[in-house]
């Protein structure tokens, strides 16, 4: 037995519970105001979540997997089967489980605020303690929890805060994806302070007519709301005003709570820059929280884009405008911290992509990192923002299983509440893999209340037949549907969705063939609209082969290109010792590990190329411009003569 009430909840199998005083997922912009607690953590982990916590402590990094800092527990790769064999919603008994700690000084000058701890992932079920009481429980691997550290914490002093994190959960079963399976904490953790009277969320809409508009909601820490707040807004030195109407309407509405205050802000943009993948044009909107002498209470900063995301009849357009999705899916990947990746490697690989002529990410399968989205706004690609649900081992079981049903709304609301700002997200997917349900049905209706302003994607919604329709998938996205058939259902009179692939032209080997003729075919009939290639890179984890370890044969020689260190390799399913793997099926993607590209990423560059040389003729070439928003304006040419005897003569063009 345990005394520790979070233990004895045994949350790690109870899919009903997918947290416990974990405070709501916003959007609310922070970052001026954060105490960083990454770095070096007290480490011990453990056989089972309910074995005890011996006096003996490791280090461990935080971001970081423990798989890969020279535990026991080593990464394994699966691609559709569990690596355990209990059924859901249950977990092995040997269920490693760390244990981390260190002492956190809070910052003398937050004393009266609210303070507030984040987690920014954890694989897969979060318990929370500061100085031995029980704080919270989380469980979505991919998504930050936050806890309100008010009553435990005082200003100016030292506690001890220990963040447990269970590896198997019931929460395992729908997180069973194409990918390793690690274990820890593997993005930031940090604490930030409000004060009691802040935004609890702030949604932003802004359309391609120039039309702002700000939605807020204000909470009080302390109790009921002071008399006399108020909120302002300002977007690049233009304010916002209260919308009269909506604060009528609440004014009479007596559902209005004490404890919850909204306003509404609006504004028109004169000669509004609008945003798209090719163009992102980007406006700096600052929200202010005032008290009623007219002091801020809370700021929340944000970058907004004015872009329009419709579907009419069977294309999706972006401020009207039918668009080719040039798309990859994007893991979460590096072979030396796995599912940790940099600010500056994220930047990196976007830009990469961009190079390369992709438009779009799709998220497989699960939200990425806050700055991801970020980027993705600043650089210009279309987001297609998944949930991280995947129950492919078990998928028929889960998709109408009701214990799961908390669980399907909870991942999906979650992640739309953090993105819904993000004008490169233009849609919502519903998940990977997992059949299809009376749960997806739920977390799409959710979403429909919450954001009209998008399409939903499900790829199980739409198998069966692409011209259904239905609750859950607003676009035909199908998996490795052949060239043919979706050629045929474009001319068959039947659609009545946009046909884009979720995932085609697979990565792996010397694979990529039919590219060229997937995109003759999309760019000349009407109904394709493009797709998302698998995938971005290969999954191989940096090894030494030298190091002591059992070394399977997952992943040997085929798949070793590139590695330039002696003595390593890339490894694969089956070279960390485990018997229970996928081999090297995870390496499958249009770049190697270390991000080489592949020759696939050249042919794609020509393919997408923005601009084409049509035709040649006496007088000139004919240039032929295949983007979808701004003329060629923006380029210069150049002609190169190169001569028999060797000489080459330039001109401008």
């Amino acid at each position: 037995m345990t005394d520790d009430p979070l233990i004895a909840l045994r949350p790690w199998e109870a899919p009903e519970v997918t947290s416990w005083r974990r405070l709501p997922m916003n959007a609310v912009d922070r970052r001026s105001g954060e105490l960083p607690l990454d770095g070096d953590w007290r480490f011990q982990l453990l056989p089972a979540p309910d074995a005890p916590v011996g006096g003996s402590w490791s280090s461990a990094y935080v971001p970081g997997a423990w798989t890969l800092q020279g535990t026991d527990d080593l990464p394994q790769y699966t691609n559709v089967r569990m690596p355990f064999p209990e059924y859901p919603p249950h977990s092995p008994a040997a269920n490693p489980t760390g244990v981390y700690e260190r002492e956190v000084d809070v910052p003398a000058e937050w004393a009266g605020r609210r303070i507030v701890l984040q987690v920014g992932a954890a694989e897969s079920v979060l318990l929370v303690h500061v100085d031995g009481r029980p704080v919270g429980v989380s469980k979505d691997s991919r998504l930050a929890a936050e806890f309100d550290l008010t009553p435990h914490v005082r200003a100016g002093a030292r506690s001890v805060v220990r963040l447990t994190v269970v590896k198997w959960s019931d929460a395992s079963h729908i997180e069973d994806q194409d990918q390793w399976w690690h274990g820890g904490i593997t993005r930031s953790v940090l604490l930030y302070a409000t004060d009691p009277l802040h935004l609890a969320d702030v949604t932003v809409r802004a359309s391609r007519s120039g039309e702002l508009r700000v939605d807020c909601q204000v909470r009080d820490a302390a109790g009921a709301l002071p008399e006399g707040w108020y909120v302002s807004g300002e977007l690049e030195g233009q304010l916002l005003t209260q919308d009269a109407e909506f604060d009528r309407f609440n004014a009479e509405d007596e559902r209005v709570s004490d404890f919850l205050g909204e306003a509404r802000l609006r504004t028109v943009v004169q000669d509004v820059r609008t945003w798209n993948a090719e163009t992102p044009e980007l406006y700096s909107l600052t929200v202010r929280l005032h008290r009623a002498d007219g002091t801020v209470a809370d700021t929340s900063r944000h970058r907004t884009g004015f872009r329009d995301v419709e579907i009419t009849g069977r294309d999706l357009l972006v401020n009207g405008e039918r668009i080719f999705v040039r798309g990859v899916n994007r893991h979460d990947f590096h072979p030396l911290t796995g599912r940790t990746v940099s600010y500056d490697d994220m930047r990196a690989d976007l830009i990469t992509l961009k190079r390369f002529g992709f438009n779009a990410i799709r998220t497989s399968h699960y939200p990425g990192d806050p700055a991801l989205y970020d980027l993705a706004d600043e650089l210009g690609l279309y987001v297609v923002d998944e949930a991280d649900i995947e129950s492919h081992d078990h998928a028929h079981e889960i998709a109408d299983d009701p214990r799961y049903l908390n669980a399907f709304v909870d991942r999906v609301s979650r992640m739309v509440l953090r993105d819904k700002n993000h004008p490169s997200v233009i849609i919502w997917s519903l998940g990977n893999e997992s059949d299809y349900g009376a749960n997806h049905d739920a977390a799409a209706g959710w979403v429909r209340r919450h954001d009209p302003t998008r399409p939903i994607q499900y790829e199980g919604a739409a198998k069966l037949d692409w011209a259904a329709t239905g609750d859950a998938t607003d676009i035909a996205c199908p998996m490795y549907a052949s060239l043919e058939e979706c050629v045929e259902h474009a001319l068959s009179g039947r659609q009545t969705k946009p046909l884009i692939w979720c995932e085609y032209s697979h990565a792996m080997g010397n694979s990529n063939g039919t590219l060229a003729d997937h995109w003759a075919a999309i760019e000349s009939t009407p109904g394709l609209q493009g797709g998302f290639i698998w995938e971005f890179w290969d999954h191989g984890i940096l090894q030494r082969v030298n190091d002591g370890r059992p070394v399977g044969r997952g992943g040997v020689g085929l798949y070793d290109n590139g590695v330039a260190a002696p003595g390593h390799r890339w490894a694969y399913g089956g070279d960390f010792g485990e018997l229970l793997h996928d081999g090297a099926f995870i390496a499958d993607g249009v770049v190697f590990p270390d991000r080489t590209p592949k020759p696939v990423m050249y042919e794609h560059r020509e393919i997408a190329a923005p601009v084409r040389i049509e035709c040649f003729r006496h007088e000139g070439i004919v240039l032929g411009n295949h983007q979808h928003f701004r003329g060629l304006a923006w380029l210069t040419g150049e002609w190169e003569l190169s001569l028999a005897d060797g000489r080459t003569l330039t001109a401008p063009a």
